[in-house]
């Protein structure tokens, strides 16, 4: 019975069910604008240490295993200050005078990742040609001045050199705006069972011997048939 009663709510509300996400549709395909096309560049270097002298090397430690455990340290510490401004600054200044970008807006366009010793980064920017500029500064920063940015006086200890690096190649749009018009239309469809079902719990009219029934508390003798608004053209 309850069952019953949801789908006559939808029943007579189904217009509501029908427009709310017809009307977002069309609004959102009404303001919407392509997204603005991108491009990235992916960098792969690898960063070492050169091992501790003889006469540096704390006791009972391998030179060679307490430098490949500092690389990889090192590694993770440059996933994070790519991100810096202070790092955009240093490869703004590598740029040539006309093609020089606002150091926080190239901050906010490299990223970087790594595993064990291998640091990848990449760089999104809208302009291809900038791009390709913008990558082979990053990597002159990082072959030249790594050991400026790092949080210990390591000095020339530190060398990262490059493996490989491609693009700038176009990237397609991004999980968030394949999925922005898709959650917009499920957000409208909530709205509209909402409403319906609340604007059916709000209106007191009475619709079916069974809500007469349940309102009055006595059986119901007879009821008068709902007109037809058409008829057959061969029945009286």
């Amino acid at each position: 019975m309850e069952l019953r009663a949801y789908l006559g709510v939808l029943r007579r509300r189904w217009w509501v069910l029908v427009g709310l996400p017809v009307l977002v549709l069309f609004l959102s395909l009404l303001t919407s604008s392509p997204p603005a096309p991108a491009y990235q560049f992916v960098v792969r270097l690898i960063v070492n240490v050169e091992p501790f002298l003889d006469s540096e090397q704390p006791l009972e430690t391998d030179p060679s295993l307490a430098a490949a455990q500092a690389s990889e340290y090192i590694a993770d510490d440059l996933t994070i200050i790519v991100s810096e401004v202070a790092f955009a600054e240093a490869v703004n200044a590598r740029l040539p005078e006309g093609a020089r970008v606002p150091p926080a807006a190239l901050a906010g366009a490299i990223s970087a990742d790594r595993q064990h010793r291998i640091l990848t980064v990449r760089i999104t920017w809208g302009n291809p040609d900038q791009l390709g500029a913008i990558g082979t500064a990053v990597v002159q920063t990082l072959r030249e001045e790594a050991d400026r940015f790092l949080p210990f006086g390591g000095g020339q200890r530190v060398r990262v050199d490059l493996i490989g690096y491609y693009g700038p190649f176009p990237v397609g749009p991004s999980l968030r705006q394949k999925l922005d018009l898709p959650l917009r239309l499920l957000i409208a469809l909530v709205a509209a069972l909402v409403i319906a079902f609340t604007w059916d719990y709000l209106d007191d009219s009475v619709r079916s011997r069974d809500e007469a029934r349940h309102l009055l508390g006595a059986p119901v003798l007879a009821e008068i048939p709902r007109e037809r608004r058409w008829r057959l053209p061969f029945r009286r």
